[in-house]
């Protein structure tokens, strides 16, 4: 384990465009409503014959504690996290998308389709909850 300055000879990132760039130069937000809000960019490292001093080195050579590092740090817990805040936000983005179309077509009371509308709803609450949970119990 290790840190290495962002701009270190033979540090390369590899990313691919931005759909919230593309939604503002070629079009609107509107013309991109979903990537354009919760565009999330991937990058990969490429360490090229990167140099790291010593001094930057936390952890070398020691295999328990490299493999124990997510669980005793707390890095687990606090991953999946995100992972439970990062689809309730698209999930409260689509149910209030539905809502706002079923308005407009005037079928928000029919029964059926207020049972599907409950059922997005309790997605984006079974999403929801784990992440209020671990952010309350730091």
């Amino acid at each position: 384990m290790c840190t290495v300055p962002m701009d270190a000879p033979g540090v390369k990132l590899i990313c691919r465009p931005s759909y919230g760039m593309q939604a503002d130069t070629i079009g609107s937000p509107f013309d991109y409503p979903l990537s354009s809000r919760m565009d999330e960019n991937d990058t990969i490292f490429v360490f090229d014959k990167v140099l790291v001093p010593r001094e930057n080195i936390f952890v070398y050579g020691d295999t328990e504690k490299i493999n124990g590092f997510a669980m005793q740090t707390g890095f687990f817990h606090r991953f999946t996290f995100h992972g439970c805040i990062r689809p309730a936000t698209k999930l409260e983005f689509i149910a209030g998308l539905l809502l706002k179309a079923l308005e407009a077509t005037g079928t928000k009371d029919f029964r059926g389709v207020q049972t599907r509308v409950g059922e997005v709803i309790g997605y984006r609450n079974t999403f929801r909850a784990p992440g209020r949970r671990d952010g309350s119990q730091p």
